[in-house]
């Protein structure tokens, strides 16, 4: 943070996340957004106490250091669990036969979600679901595991770039 900055990581009761736990980052300072324009109740979401809720998730270390874990609003709660759909596309990018992936969850009658992840292959058409199964399996927890995988030629984007996953 910057001078006469404050920043915390707070749990979903807006109180102080134990290290390493994954949290939303929050700051004040004198130089903080004062509002949205004609928009009380954004406002009212995203200042709280004084304190402007980003949006983004990071854990803290006992050094200081902060770790980015995603967005809140690209969690995936299944069966209790929050699932990190950063966490989720990085391990599955890390296989050479992925060139992109997004993780999104779906509903599920049971679990409440399902995490899913949409993959445009290295392979235009190839279907590398089984390997890339195996290789989730290999290094992510049962809960974080995809449960489908959907093969695309590409990701939808808005005008900026960013992946839609609406």
């Amino acid at each position: 943070p910057g001078p006469g900055m404050a920043v915390r990581v707070v749990d979903t009761d807006g109180n102080d996340a134990a290290l390493g736990e994954v949290g939303e980052i929050v700051c004040r300072s004198p130089e903080s957004m004062t509002g949205y324009w004609h928009d009380s109740h954004l406002t009212a979401q995203t200042i709280r106490n004084g304190w402007v809720h980003s949006g983004d998730l990071w854990s803290l270390d006992a050094e200081g250091f902060l770790t980015l874990a995603g967005r809140l609003k690209d969690v995936v709660i299944t069966g209790g669990e929050n699932v990190y759909a950063a966490e989720v596309e990085a391990h599955l990018l890390a296989d050479r036969t992925v060139r992109e992936v997004a993780v999104i969850g779906v509903p599920h009658p049971h679990w409440g979600e399902a995490v899913v992840a949409v993959i445009v292959p290295e392979e235009s058409g190839a279907d590398i679901a089984e390997p890339l199964d195996a290789h989730a399996r290999a290094g992510l927890a049962p809960a974080k595991r995809p449960k489908r995988y959907q093969m695309k030629s590409e990701l939808p984007r808005n005008s900026m770039g960013k992946v839609i996953k609406d």
